[in-house]
């Protein structure tokens, strides 16, 4: 832990961050690095590893089906992931209280270049996933995006 402090000098800010979301006592001042400042407010470094602890902790794995059809579903991560099965993107969804995370379907994975990858986890696009159900004649999922 010492070796990422000494790397990063805002280390130990995030750690008191994480003590207080945890509810636990902060550590003393006295066997921290010396910082640039004081950080009085919580930094957007801050913000976004506390999003991805709650990513972590709240999400579960689940299939395109079980998504609520005609529901906008936000997009907070897209990921291009190695399977057994070969290439696949991993999206990241946000539902009211929990994150899902769903593979897409080949047809729409081939659409995603790495641009658009790097767009959406950026956040300078924002988009939302829809599921509209599965075609009668082909059982292939119909998908959304807006």
């Amino acid at each position: 832990m010492w070796a990422l402090r000494k790397q990063h000098p805002r280390f130990f800010e995030v750690s008191i961050f994480l003590y207080a979301a945890a509810g636990l006592p902060q550590p003393s001042r006295a066997h921290a690095p010396p910082l640039l400042g004081a950080y009085t407010s919580v930094s957007i470094f801050q913000m976004d590893l506390a999003t991805k602890f709650k990513m972590v902790t709240k999400c579960q794995q689940t299939k395109i089906t079980s998504l609520n059809i005609n529901t906008p579903y936000p997009i907070e991560r897209a990921e291009r992931v190695v399977t057994k099965y070969g290439e696949a993107i991993l999206v990241t969804l946000q539902a009211p209280d929990t994150f899902l995370k769903v593979f897409l379907p080949r047809r729409y994975g081939t659409l995603f270049g790495d641009e658009d990858l790097r767009s959406i986890n950026d956040k300078t696009v924002s988009l939302n996933l829809k599921y509209l159900g599965t075609n009668p004649t082909t059982n292939s999922y119909i998908l959304e995006l807006d």
